[in-house]
């Protein structure tokens, strides 16, 4: 499932350019989100984009738009869409 992940241009800590959202791709396959709430989930890239997961479910997405990266999650109480820089 996390074949490729290793220096994968999404690894790192990306912040929110309208929100305060933060959101770190670590390079084993797994993320943190956090907007006052925290969810913990996996990554994968898949054709060019990114899927995420928490708890082996599907929550949302991640793309690069140029040089900013777009992610939309939604997970219970946990609700991001926005576009995020790297920290």
């Amino acid at each position: 499932m996390f074949s490729g992940c290793l220096g994968d241009k999404i690894v790192g800590t990306w912040n929110g350019e309208k929100t305060s959202a933060t959101i770190t791709f670590d390079k084993d396959g797994s993320f943190t989100a956090k907007l006052g709430l925290e969810i913990k989930g996996t990554w994968e890239k898949t054709d060019g984009d990114y899927t995420l997961y928490v708890q082996g479910v599907k929550v949302g997405s991640a793309a690069f738009e140029g040089k900013v990266l777009r992610v939309t999650l939604g997970s219970g109480l946990l609700n991001i869409s926005d576009t995020f820089t790297k920290a």
